[in-house]
């Protein structure tokens, strides 16, 4: 979706796992979260990740990609919005980790930071500006919430702006999909969100 209208933000959607390669899956995954998000101004980029591509590569390749896109469209590059669910949700942390003054928030939804578990060393001083609003269930089964428990507590010591919404029987699919895309004010704290106002 592009928007015609100048200094518009961009949001940015990484689609889940098994949505992939070359197809429509995408975008159909996309479409809750996109009915939420209707009445408000934005192009909304989608990278599909491609079959066989490494993960950091597509990182960042997908960096590069908004920053010429947000040239194109003539769009607020102060306004850089990350989210996505599951494969989507440790894509916005990997976004996030590697790029935290680039995004102006991420939104990661039972998701993980890929390695905290097997590195509990791992330093987040560097996205202590970062305005994060991070969901999960205790009860995942697929992306166990312990990743997000460690993460949310040491951001939480660093004085990170974050958000926690931290169920108990929503799982890993679409009841935690519905519980927070449904439930939360995630869209009007997204598109609130600012470099300018680090």
């Amino acid at each position: 979706k592009k928007c015609n209208s100048e200094n518009h933000p961009i949001v940015l959607y990484f689609h889940g796992g098994g949505n992939g390669g070359n197809s429509r899956k995408a975008l159909e995954e996309f479409y809750l979260p996109y009915l939420k998000m209707l009445n408000k101004k934005c192009t909304i980029i989608i990278p599909q990740l491609p079959n066989n591509v490494v993960f950091e590569d597509y990182i960042a390749g997908t960096k590069e990609v908004i920053e010429i896109i947000a040239k194109e469209v003539k769009a607020d590059s102060n306004r850089i919005y990350a989210f996505g669910g599951s494969a989507g949700g440790r894509c916005t942390w990997q976004m996030a980790y590697d790029y935290p003054d680039f995004i102006a928030c991420a939104l990661p939804l039972s998701g993980e930071l890929y390695g905290l578990n097997a590195n509990k060393n791992v330093d987040l001083s560097h996205m202590k500006n970062l305005p994060m609003w991070i969901s999960h269930s205790a009860d995942d089964y697929i992306l166990p919430i312990d990743n997000d428990d460690y993460a949310v507590s040491k951001l939480e010591e660093i004085g990170a702006p974050i958000k926690y919404s931290r169920y108990e029987n929503c799982g890993h699919g679409l009841k935690m999909v519905y519980k927070f895309y449904l439930g939360e004010k995630w869209v009007d704290w997204m598109f609130s969100q600012s470099l300018k106002k680090r």
